[in-house]
């Protein structure tokens, strides 16, 4: 499916699907749900969170505060025209498939782990790879963690991104039992039989298209995010704020992404009422601006939220009766209380139009907000039918000078602000 006529019809289906599932009461039943649109729902795959039934995933992740799901609720449901006819004759077979998505922070600590270097976060690593290798079967992912070290897996002379996919690979192999003790170091030839095997993947990812679009749609959640806490500094309120980001990645990007959108009206609601602020937003650089530091804080934000769109992107891999739920695995606590505080609740996939939709537990207040902020003239964008189907490519040039001139408004204010 690629003209233009099938993506908008596509995309309407889904915002009706996921209309349903705002006015959704997790108490009732996902029958229930797919009844009141049975139309709407047709033709996509439906991943839903039940807060009282429904397969018991989430309590595999139980028990270790640096392992969770990115989803709420009790245990899982899943929806498609194929398993609701398998499940009138009595023979549907839903497969859920669980790995662990390593971030960059756990994944660096991994060399020092295996040949035991000094590791102030020793405990935890230990404890998280124990957890994944008794609940998960050591299956783990660290393709994000690969995208965050790819501009540094493409600088010369460093070493370092090939020893840690080495090292995960150790893990992989062996397990934490063998050389993870701090009192046996024996240095970086463990992972030797792994090396090959290491620059056959950074090979493939430094080459790949399709790696370096997704570090572009990384960057476009560091410049949204740039704007966003101009205008939290600048006072806005929350509607206000949200308004002008709307006009922002309309004018600057062509499209309202959602998710981004998300986590900037998370942003503004934190610096209107603190006592709502998420902890990922409360250190000093992200409350005033300072010269390099909140530079910093902010990129490091942007890709601890697109982890939520690399979820999205693994949820699509799997077809047919068959879905992989992602697990996060970090040691930065404060990204483990964003995931808890903004948990999933749904995720609408029509896999012919390659078409996307995750709901947050949440979102129906966000979406209210939303819809009151939305100015006139940018609603008659939005609705724009050629505007909708299109799925054009950001422009690298203008993203970053998009980029290089907030940045240089930010130093600004910082320097404004001392």
């Amino acid at each position: 499916m690629k003209n233009a006529t099938d993506r908008a019809v596509a995309n309407e289906k889904i915002h009706r699907a996921k209309s349903a599932i705002l006015q959704w009461n997790p108490k009732d039943s996902v029958a229930a749900l797919i009844a009141s649109d049975r139309d709407a729902f047709s033709g996509l795959r439906l991943l839903i969170a039940s807060d009282h039934s429904g397969t018991p995933l989430q309590q595999h992740v139980e028990g270790d505060t640096s392992v969770i799901s990115v989803f709420c609720g009790k245990g899982m449901f899943a929806f498609s025209d194929e398993i609701e006819q398998q499940m009138l004759r009595g023979e549907a077979n839903v497969m859920f498939g669980m790995r662990a998505l390593l971030d960059t922070n756990l994944l660096s600590d991994l060399p020092r782990f295996f040949t035991g270097g000094k590791l102030d976060s020793r405990d935890k690593v230990e404890t998280a790879l124990q957890f994944i290798q008794v609940n998960l079967d050591r299956k783990v992912d660290w393709t994000f963690a690969s995208l965050e070290n790819l501009r540094e897996a493409a600088k010369p002379n460093n070493p370092w991104p090939f020893i840690k996919v080495a090292a995960v690979q150790h893990y992989e192999q062996v397990g934490v039992a063998i050389n993870s003790a701090q009192d046996a170091p024996i240095g970086l030839a463990v992972f030797d039989q792994y090396m090959k095997e290491a620059e056959d993947h950074w090979r493939s990812w430094l080459g790949n298209v399709e790696t370096w679009r997704q570090i572009t749609r990384r960057d476009m959640i560091y410049a949204i995010l740039l704007f966003t806490f101009r205008e939290c500094w600048s006072g806005s309120s929350v509607e206000h704020g949200l308004s002008r980001l709307v006009d922002f990645c309309l004018a600057e990007f062509d499209k309202v992404p959602l998710k981004e959108l998300y986590f900037g009206w998370k942003a503004l609601q934190g610096m209107v009422d603190p006592k709502s602020r998420l902890a990922i937003f409360n250190e000093a650089p992200l409350r005033a601006p300072k010269k390099t530091e909140s530079l910093d804080r902010i990129s490091a934000l942007a890709w601890d939220f697109f982890l939520f769109r690399w979820c999205e992107t693994q949820m699509t891999e799997l077809k047919g009766n068959t879905f992989f739920i992602p697990v996060v695995t970090s040691l930065d606590v404060d990204l483990v209380a964003a995931i808890q505080a903004c948990p999933l609740r749904a995720i609408l996939i029509d896999d012919n139009s390659q078409a996307l939709q995750t709901v947050f537990a949440d979102e129906l207040e966000f979406q209210t907000c939303l819809e009151n902020s939305i100015t006139a003239s940018a609603r008659q964008k939005i609705e724009d039918p050629e505007r909708r189907a299109d799925g054009g490519e950001i422009s690298r040039f203008r993203l970053s000078s998009v980029i290089n001139l907030l940045e240089k408004e930010i130093q600004y204010l910082a320097a404004s602000n001392r």
